[in-house]
């Protein structure tokens, strides 16, 4: 599963697999996420990932065009950059996304007729690629949730009579 939503994130802002870091079921940092539940987690969470990177390529693309007073025909988007070649300018994606007027665009629900890639025009979904977290399952840093110690937590165990 995360192969395939690190893929859809991929596709929708233009940048490769390898730039796209997936962090699942950390409340800390994102949103309550639900539970995966088998089959179910591809036709919800895919749709949703895609919406979600489509909606922040178009704001980061818009919010060049406004920087640089040009029109949005008038520049491409070329691995997780937003470049105008008439005047020989880029502005990646990371460095738009610093700017405190991103950020506040970035509090806005994701419109319901945003623009997804079309799927003749895929370059990642659909192709093989590994396990994102593949390195932590070889080396044994991979966390199981069973692994996973918070400050201050406790333990439980039940008991059970030897006989019913």
């Amino acid at each position: 599963m995360r192969a395939e939503l690190s893929q859809a994130a991929a596709e929708e802002l233009g940048v490769p697999v390898s730039q796209v870091q997936m962090i699942l079921a950390d409340t800390d940092v994102v949103p309550d996420d639900g539970m995966t539940a088998g089959s179910g987690s591809t036709p919800r969470t895919v749709p949703a990932v895609r919406r979600g990177a489509a909606t922040a390529r178009k704001l980061l693309i818009d919010f060049a065009c406004a920087q640089w007073k040009v029109e949005r025909t008038a520049v491409g988007m070329r691995d997780g950059k937003v470049v105008h070649a008439a005047s020989h300018r880029s502005l990646n994606y990371a460095d738009l996304a610093k700017s405190a007027a991103v950020s506040t665009l970035f509090e806005q629900a994701i419109p319901p007729d945003v623009e997804l890639t079309p799927v003749k025009a895929w370059k990642v979904m659909g192709t093989p690629v590994g396990r994102p977290n593949g390195h932590d399952f070889v080396t044994g840093a991979h966390q199981y949730p069973s692994d996973i110690v918070r400050t201050g937590m406790l333990y439980g165990k039940i008991l059970r009579p030897p006989r019913v």
